[in-house]
């Protein structure tokens, strides 16, 4: 489904109440480091939340993701 929509089912859905994402106590880390299985040398970011990591980017081939 596209932006189109999406918005129209914003629309149609409308919330009474607003979403309470309390951010403020949730612990968020970024940690980077250079990925040396290739040549590339990728810089690999990782992001933890809460100690545990839940995303990574940055590398140019798969032997980077992990």
């Amino acid at each position: 489904m596209g932006a189109v929509g999406i918005a129209i089912l914003a629309k149609n859905n409308k919330l009474n109440e607003g979403y309470n994402l309390d951010i403020n106590n949730i612990s968020f880390e970024t940690k980077g480091s250079e990925c040396t299985l290739c040549p590339n040398n990728c810089e690999v970011l990782k992001i933890y939340k809460e100690s545990e990591l839940i995303d990574t980017w940055g590398n140019r081939c798969p032997k980077g993701s992990n």
